[in-house]
């Protein structure tokens, strides 16, 4: 049956909501914008060229982007270290960065699913910092199959009075695999489990957890190294995963996985697919803030400016497998 559409009314005003309000107060006050303003699309760099890069790349294979996957709903915020001599963006990602992204994207561990690299992710930077909020989170907490990863989920809130974490994220992890009695942990389990051993040889706090109130955990370079790593060394059953990020990135290319016609096509359509990613982000925040009845001091803006002076020279683990 054939519906009626009845047409919007023009020429008539509509005022932006509370949330809508609050999202461009945030957005116009933090340094991403100020970052965001600086990137000029008519002047193309290598960051730029890396940026859209892995764009085409998680378009391609998992239909999100960089951005939206290091984004507030999961807890992950993108922190620049660049090497010396190059300004710090918290938009455009160090070549680096968008290179180890990128190679890390196509590997067919993840199976196309993006929240297994973002988990992956959030268990580094996690087991780096030794983070003890509640883990998995999000869409992760309710896709994923693996009974050891359930059970650390249960874990978490086995106390009445809420959330408490009595150990490590990967002891607790480690802890909940060997509960397990009926069905065995996924492989994803034992590759979190070889991952946490490497990223805790590499501990930090060099920067805050928490963003506009909000826990955040910051993704550096040398999260991603850590991560490429053990995807490298990991012993995974399926023989065609044990190839490294960099081989299976090599060979997507060969086979025709990146080319001009992919959106972003230019710096410009670069800059307008970020733009939205990044208010987008903002506008989660400020529904956040709006649901728990976070304060808005007029003269408050958002603390994003950490910038560490980082070494992105080659990560060396001196971790084999076994």
């Amino acid at each position: 049956m054939m519906r009626f559409v009845v047409p919007r009314r023009t020429n008539r005003s509509i005022e932006p909501s509370p949330i809508d309000r609050e999202c461009m107060r945030l957005w116009n006050g933090s340094q991403t914008k100020r970052d965001f303003d600086a990137f000029n699309p008519a002047v193309d760099t290598d960051a730029s060229e890396g940026l859209k890069t892995v764009c085409r790349v998680c378009i391609r294979v998992f239909w999100t982007t960089p951005h939206e996957m290091l984004s507030f709903e999961n807890k992950l915020r993108y922190r620049p270290t660049p090497p010396p001599g190059m300004e710090a963006s918290h938009v455009v990602f160090t070549p680096k960065f968008s290179r180890l992204f990128a190679e890390l994207a196509v590997h067919p561990c993840w199976q196309g699913l993006p929240y297994l690299l973002i988990m992956a992710i959030q268990y580094t930077v996690k087991v780096r910092f030794d983070s003890r909020t509640p883990w998995p989170f999000g869409v992760a907490a309710e896709l994923i199959e693996c009974p050891a990863l359930k059970a650390l989920d249960e874990l978490f809130y086995e106390h009445e009075d809420g959330p408490m974490a009595t150990a490590s994220v990967h002891e607790m992890h480690i802890q909940a695999r060997e509960a397990q009695t009926e069905a065995p942990p996924s492989e994803f389990s034992d590759f979190l489990v070889y991952l946490g051993q490497i990223a805790r040889m590499s501990p930090s706090s060099d920067y805050s957890q928490t963003y506009l109130g909000h826990p955040t955990l910051p993704v550096t370079t040398k999260d991603l190294q850590i991560l490429t790593t053990a995807v490298t060394h990991f012993h995974w059953d399926n023989v065609d995963w044990t190839e490294t990020p960099g081989k299976v990135f090599e060979a997507f290319e060969r086979k025709g996985g990146l080319s001009d016609d992919q959106y972003p096509r230019n710096n410009r359509e670069l800059k307008t697919f970020v733009r939205r990613c990044l208010v987008g982000n903002y506008q989660k925040v400020a529904m956040w803030r709006d649901m728990v009845g976070v304060t808005n001091p007029p003269g408050e803006t958002p603390s994003d400016n950490e910038v560490l002076a980082g070494d992105e020279s080659e990560f060396e683990s001196g971790f084999e497998s076994d």
